[in-house]
């Protein structure tokens, strides 16, 4: 397939939002994306043309430069003032900062991109990329709509192509103001995140992650990468298995599995979901699978793709942590699942009973959905989230838990009652303190003012209370979900840095990310 055969829009549909704001819905566990096929055209551009036999730019002990977007604003058409004054300053810029953070560009371009055409991305060429020209190594071209049928938040096209290695260079954003709504207060936060996520996700496709790059890639020479894409049984069915050195080396040593062909890509969904996305049963909280959840996470798996394309070099400390599925063996990834998780893997559960989500930021009840191939988590639900500040309606106990954004709370399961009454299991949001370190590990449970003990994996009872909570491993907890750590690197070097593993805001911004621009600094 060539350059100018390829070209994507992949659009996160309506029902994925619902899973970020509803409490239940059949359809938000759905992973259909809406698919519009075009050609993306091919340009030559300074530093990217390769001569025949292939070259690095730079030898492997130069450090590559960041990679740099430039966002182009001028074409976000009949929107309100509000609405434009949240992209350009509180959605865009913590993105752009985070990505300059995390990827680094191996071939960049080497003067002003500049493109004399009268049209970009179906829009008349602006003079600052027609005629004067950017110092970026990409472009995103945003636009915006507003759909009331509400079939999409956001998709990625890309336009332009470069002529040399072949990777992306121009790609139109284009924006559902009917779904997107402006966020500005820290009470919005979740919402804001969601934002983010959801362009961040669409961005990470315009720049590479996308089933119609596969043939594009370049290995580390500068030449077509060759056998990488494979056809690996799977559950009694052939599946796509992307090979990129990189990506398959940390998938082998994450899961214990040296046999491991590869990454397992999505197999439903339609054309903009298959093949594009990560395999829902492997990575439903990483950021490139489909459908959106709480607490998605830029993983080092992702960064590790982007790497194998041939055209970035990820700065992995930035990688958000991911555990789901980790040293759990080559049963994990081939076993098939069924209703009562009868390989007894930690991450997957049985039956559709409630508990804690794999990453611990809430509860959710047990469920498997079309993508998942019949595996079962406990998929979040926005009143059982410990982030959402009206959570506290929803819970049981409401006086000895805490619920909010950065308040440092976390998802524990138990069946406490006041009466001797037996009660189903439940879930709690409940502060923590973990001490020691290694297999000497504790962690104490805030109760109110109380504080529970779990000096290993079971259950502790509370004085007062019939039933009891569930005391994870230590351990486990304290080195996984339970540790602290810096979303999506504080938003870039301008809006603050990583201290202690939580970010200290710059002057100027505000936010547990710093993702919020703060108007009453001085």
């Amino acid at each position: 397939m060539k350059a100018s055969q390829t070209l994507f829009t992949l659009c996160l549909v309506a029902a994925f939002f619902c899973l970020a704001w509803t409490h239940d819905s059949n359809d938000a566990l759905t992973c259909n994306h809406d698919s519009i096929e075009s050609n993306p055209e091919i340009v030559d551009v300074d530093g990217e043309f390769l001569p025949s036999g292939g070259r690095i730019l730079q030898n492997a002990t130069t450090a590559y430069p960041p990679l740099r977007i430039f966002p182009y604003y001028g074409s976000l058409e009949n929107v309100t003032d509000a609405f434009m004054t949240y992209v350009q300053n509180e959605l865009i810029p913590p993105i752009l900062g985070y990505l300059e953070l995390a990827l680094k560009i191996k071939y960049p371009v080497t003067s002003k991109m500049v493109f004399d055409k009268p049209t970009i991305c179906g829009k008349p060429s602006p003079a600052i990329l027609n005629v004067t020209g950017v110092d970026a190594d990409f472009v995103i071209f945003l636009t915006a709509k507003n759909d009331t049928s509400a079939t999409w938040v956001a998709s990625a096209s890309n336009c332009l192509v470069s002529s040399g290695v072949k990777r992306p260079l121009v790609a139109n954003l284009a924006l559902n103001t009917y779904l997107i709504k402006p966020t500005v207060e820290e009470t919005g936060a979740r919402g804001h995140e969601y934002n983010m996520y959801v362009l961040m996700h669409e961005i990470f496709h315009a720049l590479g992650f996308s089933v119609n790059f596969f043939y594009n890639y370049v290995d580390e020479l500068g030449n077509p990468r060759k056998d990488h894409i494979k056809k690996v049984l799977l559950s009694g069915t052939n599946r796509t298995v992307i090979d990129l050195p990189p990506l398959t080396q940390r998938l082998r040593k994450f899961y214990g599995c040296p046999t491991l062909e590869g990454a397992f890509m999505e197999n439903n969904g339609g054309s903009g979901t298959a093949s594009s996305h990560w395999e829902r049963k492997f990575f439903p909280f990483d950021l490139l699978s489909s459908g959106a959840i709480h607490g998605r996470r830029v993983s080092e798996f992702t960064l590790a793709y982007l790497e194998g394309t041939g055209w970035y070099m990820p700065n992995y400390t930035y990688a958000e942590p991911f555990f789901f599925g980790q040293g759990q063996g080559c049963n994990f990834i081939y076993q098939t699942c069924d209703a009562n998780n009868t390989g007894g893997f930690d991450d997957f559960c049985a039956g559709n009973g409630r508990g804690c989500t794999e990453i611990g930021r809430g509860g959710g009840f047990c469920k498997s959905d079309t993508c998942s191939d019949g595996c079962r988590i406990y998929y979040p639900q926005n009143e059982y989230d410990c982030e959402n500040p009206a959570g506290v309606y929803f819970s049981p106990y409401a006086s000895k838990q805490v619920y909010g954004r950065g308040l440092g709370s976390k998802c524990f399961s138990g069946n406490l009652s006041t009466s001797a009454k037996t009660v189903g299991n439940t879930t709690y949001c409940f502060k923590y303190n973990c001490k020691g370190e290694g297999l000497s590990t504790t962690l104490e449970v805030s109760f109110g003012t109380s504080t529970l003990l779990c000096a290993k994996e079971g259950r502790v009872t509370v004085s007062g209370y019939y039933g009891a909570i569930d005391c994870p491993d230590p351990v486990r907890f304290c080195t996984t979900y339970g540790k602290a750590y810096c979303p999506r690197g504080c938003s870039g070097t301008a809006r603050g840095k990583c201290v202690n593993n939580k970010c200290v805001c710059n002057k100027g911004f505000k936010g547990i990310d710093c993702a919020f621009t703060d108007p009453t600094a001085q």
